[in-house]
């Protein structure tokens, strides 16, 4: 059981890890999985280990044009999408946001990230699905699947926690 949590908190580590250095999920419509090859714009990049892993265990893919795009903003769909490969979460259930329609391609990893408890949207009804990830939302979604084990999960301590309208009437989760 506690190898099972170890492993996968490390795959979930490892999304967070390229996220939070705003690595691109390399998901889209024109997007396609790699298996174990890295693909050419990763080559000499940074991120290099952690993209090649996330690919290794499926948590992310790249484009048609043999691309991963790293330094390219990772969106709420992305997001949404690498963290439920991560978790292996399976589970669907109704949305209606006003911004998800069925035929998007992350129509399915919003229904998942609804029903796994992570996110729930904004007031307004809408998702932003195509909108970048800020490090806290990625964090307050991180925190809603990883237990704390009676740890504080007051995201104050980031430096930029002011900068965002999050703590105000919107539920960006």
């Amino acid at each position: 059981m506690k190898k099972q949590l170890f492993r996968t908190m490390t795959s979930v580590l490892c999304a967070a890890a390229i996220l939070m250095g705003t690595a691109s999920a390399g998901l889209g419509s024109g997007a396609v999985a790699y298996g174990a090859s890295v693909p050419k714009d990763v080559q000499n990049h940074w991120a290099k280990s952690f993209v090649v892993t996330a690919i290794e265990k499926k948590i992310v893919s790249g484009y048609d044009d043999g691309t991963f795009r790293p330094d390219k903003a990772v969106t709420r769909a992305e997001f949404s999408h690498m963290l439920n490969a991560a978790l292996g979460n399976s589970v669907t259930t109704n949305i209606s946001f006003s911004d998800v329609k069925s035929s998007d391609w992350y129509y399915s990893a919003v229904q998942k990230a609804v029903a796994a408890g992570y996110v729930s949207g904004y007031d307004n009804g809408s998702f932003k699905p195509g909108t970048a990830i800020n490090r806290q939302e990625a964090a307050v979604m991180l925190s809603r699947v990883i237990p704390t084990y009676n740890t504080s999960t007051s995201l104050t301590k980031f430096k930029d926690a002011s900068s965002e309208h999050w703590f105000g009437t919107d539920n960006f989760g």
